[in-house]
């Protein structure tokens, strides 16, 4: 059985200033900036505007972003994300209808699951 764990909601009428780290999903549908750490995925939802820096494994954004991504698995744009970042990850995905500006990287190491 999976240990239960952490999850947090940034909901549509809050504003969060600072740094959270969650082992789990963190999800923003309101105002956000600062730091957000996530061992799981961080979710910007459509409507949400967040100017910080995130690190997750896996990052989708469908609302508007300013600041830096670095995703061990994965960043996904979404239609209607608005994008001004650097972002580091393994895997990038641009959907049509998403603006991006910015910087993609990968990671110059091949994972050690994957050698």
């Amino acid at each position: 059985m999976k240990p239960d764990v952490g999850e947090c909601l940034i909901g549509a009428a809050s504003r969060f200033e600072g740094a959270l780290s969650c082992e789990g999903l963190i999800r923003i549908e309101g105002d956000c900036s600062g730091r957000l750490e996530s061992a799981g995925t961080i979710v910007v939802a459509a409507g949400a505007t967040v100017k910080a820096e995130l690190k997750a494994a896996e990052v989708i954004v469908a609302g508007s972003l300013e600041g830096s991504i670095e995703a061990s698995r994965r960043v996904d744009l979404a239609p209607g994300a608005k994008v001004r970042a650097e972002i580091r990850s393994r895997a990038f995905r641009l959907e049509e209808g998403a603006w991006f500006r910015g910087t993609v990287a990968g990671y110059s190491e091949v994972p050690a699951d994957e050698v």
